[in-house]
């Protein structure tokens, strides 16, 4: 099965605070060649924007 894969190169944050999908989300964005930090908290995401411009689209998910 073919799966479409947009463009490799892109930077992104996950804000997460469960370490291990924050991990397996980083590491199935890095396979597909993407550079990926991760925030545990809002404070860290707030500190990692200020260090690196946001993207130009943003993607949240959330789980009841």
């Amino acid at each position: 099965m073919n799966v479409p894969v947009g463009p490799a190169g892109l930077h992104g944050l996950v804000v997460e605070d469960y370490a291990d999908t924050a991990e397996s989300t980083k590491l199935l964005l890095s396979t597909s060649g993407h550079e990926v930090k991760i925030a545990r908290n809002g404070a860290e995401a707030i500190e990692a924007i200020n260090e690196t411009p946001p993207p130009t689209s943003r993607s949240s998910t959330s789980a009841c």
